[in-house]
């Protein structure tokens, strides 16, 4: 326990945690309380395409300079499927994902009570019953395909020789479009993070009914962990293992050595002027 407590204060391991609160924060604050045309239940109205390129482009230049504002102290993944993702890849210790992913939660979270405080009603839920008129599968299949791009996108874009100072927007752009194309279909979450967050959130809204539905919740989680494996298995495909591959392996065996302390502190964050995502 005390190895553990002194990796948490690491400057590079607290500072990565800090960044992903941070920015998960801002992404849900900022992106969930886009100004849209609502329909007649005080929902995003997905069928109108102002509202569709509103959230397409909010989403993607919000997201794109959150990435730039803190890939060099976490690495900038500001989404649990991601992390899951270059975590089973070996490009991350998986106790350092673990703690990313609770950090990430509960930024989010964080986020949509401040935006519950500052914006009448709070963040919008994904919710299929008042966003869109797919199926739960239709939902899944959108949401797993599109999580999927964007995770592929990521290693493409930052993995070395990656795209330097460019990789941010690269992956920006990859969000407007898969909002812009996926939002009438399922939302277009693509960050089971965001999905979390509001949900929790609003779970009681001011008249004391259930605000947001768990029954398509779910569908959003399991479609952004499928999407997370299999972008995991293309990346050791295409790109290999990362330097953290054999390790995970071991922590997962119950065979890592020094314990969770020690494992943080081997695995140093993001450090300032690299480009690539293994931390």
């Amino acid at each position: 326990m005390g190895k553990t407590i002194a990796a948490l204060k690491d400057r590079h391991v607290f500072l990565g945690l800090i960044g992903e609160f941070a920015g998960v924060l801002l992404f849900q604050f900022l992106a969930g309380g886009l100004d849209v045309v609502e329909n007649s239940e005080n929902y995003p109205d997905l069928t109108n395409k102002e509202t569709v390129a509103i959230l397409a482009l909010g989403n993607g230049l919000v997201f794109a300079v959150l990435v730039y504002l803190v890939r060099h102290t976490s690495g900038g993944h500001l989404n649990p499927a991601i992390t899951v993702a270059v975590t089973i890849s070996g490009h991350m210790h998986i106790l350092r994902g673990i703690f990313y992913i609770l950090a990430q939660v509960l930024g989010g979270i964080a986020g949509a009570l401040l935006s519950y405080a500052f914006k009448a009603g709070g963040s919008y839920c994904y919710d299929v019953e008042h966003d869109t008129f797919a199926t739960g599968w239709q939902l899944f299949g959108w949401e797993a395909i599109m999580t999927f791009l964007l995770i592929m996108v990521v290693y493409s874009a930052v993995i070395a020789p990656g795209h330097g100072d460019i990789g941010p927007l690269v992956i920006g752009l990859t969000v407007t479009g898969c909002v812009w194309a996926g939002a009438p279909k399922s939302g277009a979450a693509l960050n089971p993070a965001r999905v979390i967050a509001p949900t929790i959130a609003n779970m009681i809204d001011a008249q004391g009914t259930g605000r947001c539905h768990f029954g398509i919740f779910w569908y959003y989680i399991a479609a952004h962990a499928v999407a997370a494996v299999v972008a995991a298995v293309g990346a050791l495909i295409v790109h290999g293992p990362g330097p953290h591959y054999t390790a995970n392996k071991d922590v997962s065996r119950g065979r890592a050595r020094g314990g969770i302390g020690q494992s943080l502190l081997e695995s140093e964050g993001l450090q300032a002027g690299e480009d690539d995502m293994d931390t």
